[in-house]
C-alpha cells in the first residue's frame, strides 16, 4: 500500500509539473489541461493502481514530456545540461523496464553530435548506476534479452526468428481490443501526419515550383517531434506483437496527449494562413 501511494503521489506531481510547464511556455490553458488527460486512457488508469514497473514508466514519460515542451517552445534544448537531463531520464526508464528503450530515439532531436554524445553518455551512466544491485546478473539478463529477440515465442520460447507472422493478425486484433482509444489516437495521428506531409508539403512544393522543400520538413520542431513520436510508437508496437499485453505499450501511451498537442499546433499554423481564421485551432482541438 505504501509503495502504491508513493507512486500515485509521484504521478500526480509529474502531471502537475507537465501542466504548469506547458502553461508557462505556451500561455495556453486549454493545451496545458490537454496534456494532463493522459491518465484517463484505460490502460494507464488501470495500471496506476498496481505496484508494477509500468506506473514508474508513466511518471518518467511525463518527465520526458516536460523536456520535450522545452524543446518545442524554447532554445534550452541546445544547452549541454538539457542533453544531460534527457539522457538521465531515458537511462532510468530503460533501467525500470526495457520496453522504454524505443524512446531513446528522441536523442536524434538534439542538435549536433556533442549534444547527442552527452545524452548517450548520461543515459548509459544512469542505466548502470540504477542497476548496480543486479550487476552480477548482467550476463543472465542480456542472454535472456537475446533469446527473446531471436525466438518467435513468448519470453524466448518457440522457433528461431523475430516473430511468427501467421499469428500477427490475431495478436494485433487482441491488442486493439484491450485499449481501443489508444489505437484510435495512433491511427488518427498517422493519417494526420500523412495529410500534413503530402498535402501541405509535397503538393505545396509542386504548386509553388520551388527548388527547396517547404520549411516544415527542416525548420519545424513540431513536425520533427511528430515524426519521431510516431516512429517510437511503431517500434514499440512491433516489439509488443510477440508479447501481446497492452501494458507493454504504456510508454507510448504516455505520449498521446503530447501527440495531440503537436497536431493541433501544426494544423493551426497550416490552416490559418489558408483560411484566415484562428478558429481552426479550437475546432482542431475539439475534434482531436
Amino acid at each position: 500500500v505504501t509503495v502504491n501511494t508513493i507512486l500515485l503521489i509521484f504521478t500526480a506531481a509529474c502531471l502537475m509539473l507537465v501542466g504548469c510547464t506547458a502553461f508557462f511556455l505556451s500561455q495556453n490553458i486549454i493545451l496545458s489541461l490537454l496534456l494532463q488527460l493522459n491518465p484517463f486512457l484505460w490502460t494507464i488508469l488501470s495500471e496506476s493502481s498496481r505496484v508494477r514497473p509500468e506506473a514508474m514508466l508513466f511518471c518518467l514519460t511525463q518527465l520526458l514530456v516536460i523536456l520535450l515542451l522545452f524543446y518545442l517552445y524554447s532554445e534550452t534544448y541546445r544547452l549541454p545540461r538539457f542533453a544531460l537531463v534527457m539522457g538521465a531520464v531515458l537511462g532510468l526508464g530503460v533501467a525500470t523496464k526495457v520496453t522504454f528503450l524505443p524512446l531513446s530515439l528522441l536523442l536524434f532531436l538534439l542538435p549536433g553530435w556533442r549534444q547527442k554524445g552527452i545524452a548517450i553518455s548520461s543515459m548509459i551512466g544512469t542505466f548502470f548506476l540504477a542497476t548496480i544491485p543486479i550487476f552480477s546478473q548482467y550476463p543472465r539478463f542480456f542472454n535472456w534479452l537475446t533469446s527473446i529477440a531471436t525466438h518467435t515465442g513468448r519470453y524466448g520460447s518457440g522457433n528461431r526468428g523475430f516473430v511468427d507472422a501467421s499469428a500477427l493478425p490475431n495478436t494485433f486484433a487482441s491488442l486493439i481490443n484491450q485499449d481501443q482509444l489508444f489505437f484510435y489516437i495512433v491511427a488518427l495521428s498517422t493519417l494526420n501526419f500523412l495529410i500534413i506531409t503530402f498535402r501541405f508539403g509535397l503538393n505545396r512544393l509542386k504548386s509553388l515550383n520551388l527548388q527547396a522543400p517547404p520549411a516544415i520538413y527542416f525548420a519545424n520542431k513540431f513536425y520533427h517531434l511528430f515524426a519521431c513520436l510516431l516512429l517510437i510508437i511503431l517500434i514499440q508496437l512491433s516489439l509488443t506483437l510477440k508479447h501481446p499485453a497492452i501494458h507493454y505499450l504504456l510508454p507510448s501511451m504516455g505520449l498521446c496527449s503530447l501527440l495531440i498537442l503537436i497536431q493541433v499546433n501544426l494544423f493551426a499554423k497550416l490552416l490559418t494562413p489558408v483560411l484566415g481564421s484562428t478558429i481552426f485551432r479550437n475546432i482542431g482541438l475539439f475534434l482531436l
